[in-house]
């Protein structure tokens, strides 16, 4: 059984290791914003670095930038991460709470967008959806790292690609017994643990459903003990 184990393990560690090593796609040129998304639970944290030059020519309007004797307006610009942000845990929507920016420097750079979701339930399934393109237009593109107790996932959202689900939570291990009739030889199923190189939870990833099979020669009792 031992040896069935550890080669599903290095399976397992080869299917990661070629995931990893696959190309992500390129984005040449317009801008970029950094998000970093948090599963904490029943909460989901969304935080966004965004350049200030990614700001079309209507919002930087509204937010009053560049205009001699007018304070910058943030509100406008948290307004549009909220609408265009949408969170869900197992197909049901998250409830966002009010958000909180944070201007650039005097000198520029970023601004930082906070925003904290409220799911019915600690998600199994999270989805993720970025619709800033619509505002921003299709130059713009985010590199979003998403984060988890036990592991983390990295995505690029872009005009044709504004959505990604991952798995959050393992369902629990589950004990299956099967008895084969015919010859006295009995196989015996083990614990099967969920794969966690599918989906990043806890350490029993790569333990796969495994099969015990002992004959009547080799165990004069039979089996039965």
């Amino acid at each position: 059984m031992s040896r069935i184990i550890l080669r599903v393990e290095l399976l397992c560690c080869t299917v990661i290791l070629a995931a990893l090593a696959l190309p992500v796609r390129a984005h040449t040129g317009g801008t970029t914003g950094l998000a970093t998304v948090i599963v904490s639970g029943q909460t989901v944290q969304y935080n966004l670095q965004l350049p200030m030059s990614s700001v079309p020519a209507q919002l930087a309007d509204a937010m009053h930038l560049g205009q001699p004797g007018l304070a910058p307006d943030y509100a406008p610009l948290l307004k549009t991460v909220e609408e265009k942000i949408h969170v869900r845990a197992d197909d049901t929507a998250c409830e966002a709470a009010p958000g909180a920016v944070t201007p650039p420097t005097p000198e520029g750079g970023n601004a930082i967008i906070v925003l904290n979701f409220a799911c019915a339930a600690a998600p199994k399934q999270l989805t993720v959806r970025d619709d800033l393109f619509d505002t921003l237009g299709v130059d713009y593109h985010t590199i979003a790292n998403l984060v988890w107790s036990a592991g983390s996932q990295q995505f690029v959202f872009m005009p044709d690609a504004r959505e990604t689900r991952v798995t959050v939570s393992c369902p629990t291990p589950t004990t299956f017994v099967k008895r084969e009739s015919g010859d006295a030889s009995r196989s015996e199923s083990v614990r099967a643990f969920a794969s966690n190189a599918a989906c990043g939870c806890g350490p029993e990833a790569g333990h796969a459903l495994a099969s015990k099979k002992s004959s009547a020669e080799s165990n004069p009792g039979g089996g039965n003990k």
